[in-house]
């Protein structure tokens, strides 16, 4: 479909709007960790301390002075080129191994399940941005394909795996729910500790602990970009509310309540988790 419109169907809809930004998540971010101070007057970087040592490492990964380059001209330069497929490949394995571990499908249903996923919306928007939410979703895939495996090597990836999750992108710490929903406390308790050491103890690596409430400070200034005729740079329940009110109604977006909708939403479905019978289900609803 998308060839056939020569790509019009992706741009604004599917992708970002800016054809030129092409996985700017990545560069953008190489060089800003590439000082180990992210969180300065200059930077002013949202990101979790853990996503600025994973994007420092892959700086790394170039010649020396080469990651203070302009990032846009880096997508040019061959070894950001291979940094960048090597950050992509990780993601990609960790989710098509545990879509593998956790699928009781056939073999042939099971590579469909692998490819529908890897061509899925969010999936195909995140490699556009190169942004690290694909090592969160990757993570949680993984703690939800091993928490009930009877290795207890195994189960204990599992739970550093949702520890990862929650440093890199917060909300993943919801699934914790599937641990409560069958009174594994302590299991929970481990992986909130592994969550909490595995999200403050990288600071230390990025100037201290005190970039904390630098990091919280640019968080809260940061301006949300938006696209009202596509998902633009939000993918969230309250954009897709606006998308559906704008398209099928004609309701203005400029209103407040698609985000308390998203809210109760939000809370309905990670009520559901608890309850809801099957534990796919609950993965489904979180």
């Amino acid at each position: 479909a998308a060839a056939a419109l020569r790509g019009t169907a992706l741009t604004g809809q599917l992708f970002f709007g800016d054809t030129h930004d092409v996985f700017m998540d990545f560069y953008n971010c190489l060089k800003s960790a590439a000082g180990r101070d992210p969180y300065n007057e200059i930077n002013m970087v949202q990101y979790p301390p853990l996503c600025e040592l994973i994007f420092y490492f892959f700086g790394r990964l170039l010649p020396d002075g080469l990651v203070y380059s302009d990032p846009y001209g880096l997508r040019e330069v061959q070894s950001a080129s291979l940094a960048f497929a090597l950050f992509i490949f990780i993601p990609i394995a960790i989710s098509v191994y545990a879509i593998e571990e956790m699928s009781e499908l056939e073999i042939r249903h099971k590579r469909l399940l692998i490819l529908t996923v890897l061509l899925s919306s969010p999936f195909l928007y995140a490699f556009e941005r190169g942004n690290i939410i694909l090592y969160s979703f990757a993570f949680t895939l993984l703690f939800i394909a091993l928490r009930n495996s009877g290795n207890r090597f195994k189960k204990e990836i599992a739970l550093i795996a949702l520890a990862l999750a929650f440093a890199i992108k917060i909300y993943p710490a919801a699934f914790g729910i599937l641990l409560l929903k069958h009174k594994q406390i302590k299991e929970a308790v481990r992986c909130a500790i592994y969550g909490i050491a595995l999200f403050f103890l990288p600071f230390l690596g990025l100037g201290g602990l005190s970039r904390f409430s630098l990091m919280i400070r640019w968080l809260t200034q940061r301006t949300d970009l938006s696209d009202t005729e596509g998902l633009g740079a939000k993918i969230n329940f309250a954009n897709v509310i606006r998308i559906y009110l704008l398209k099928l109604f004609g309701i203005s977006d400029q209103v407040s309540w698609p985000q308390i909708a998203a809210i109760v939403l939000g809370i309905i479905l990670l009520a559901a988790g608890l309850c809801l019978p099957k534990d796919w289900m609950s993965a489904a609803a979180i």
